[in-house]
């Protein structure tokens, strides 16, 4: 395995096949890579989770070296990756919400500029996720699985989203809240956030750990 660069090899000598399996009982796809030849593991799977941490727009990217670098195989490795990626935050965005401040205003019973003076003093504080696309009124979106059933955010919430923050941003964050975790059974820790919260922070803890 090659200990150079963490990005692929812009002129590779092998094919790759990709190919999407059906997907895991969560609602994740399974995408799965095979090569003719030597890959260099590390900078291949380097690229992919830089790729899935990237936002999911539907645009091409200008300036994106491996787009630039025009290899059929690269090519179809990009494909893979925008699938594998539009799937995964159209699953997380269909599972939990992806909720608007007025939506969440609606939910708590309370004027929308209340809520939204709220939301903005939680995410300053960072203990608030909010993603960056545009919903609308332009202030962004915020994960559902923050938020208890009368539209807060559980102290505890906010208290796991600060640490987490602290070491990724937000889209990762995202993305581990919404993946099946080894050390809950293999349940989402979005999942389980306001039921075992002393759970999913040890969770937590042990994630940022082992970066």
């Amino acid at each position: 395995m090659s200990d150079g660069p963490d990005e692929p090899n812009p002129h590779p000598q092998h094919e790759f096949e990709v190919s999407i399996d059906a997907p895991t009982p969560e609602g994740f796809p399974v995408v799965r890579v095979a090569a003719t030849g030597p890959v260099e593991v590390r900078a291949f799977f380097g690229w992919v989770m830089s790729r899935l941490s990237e936002p999911a727009n539907g645009t091409e990217a200008a300036v994106d070296p491996v787009r630039l670098a025009g290899d059929p195989a690269t090519a179809r490795l990009v494909a893979a990756a925008d699938a594998r990626l539009a799937d995964t935050w159209r699953t997380i965005s269909e599972k939990y919400g992806m909720l608007t401040a007025t939506e969440v205003a609606s939910v708590a019973h309370r004027s929308e500029a209340a809520v939204q003076d709220y939301l903005d003093e939680l995410v300053r504080d960072g203990g608030l996720l909010r993603l960056a696309e545009p919903a609308g009124d332009g202030t962004g979106v915020f994960p559902g699985f923050q938020f208890d059933v009368d539209g807060t955010v559980p102290p505890v919430v906010s208290r796991l989203i600060a640490r987490l923050t602290a070491e990724w941003d937000a889209r990762e964050v995202v993305l581990w809240m919404a993946s099946p975790n080894g050390w809950l059974g293999g349940r989402a820790p979005a999942d389980l956030l306001l039921t075992r919260p002393d759970s999913v922070l040890l969770a937590a803890d042990y994630a940022v750990a082992a970066e």
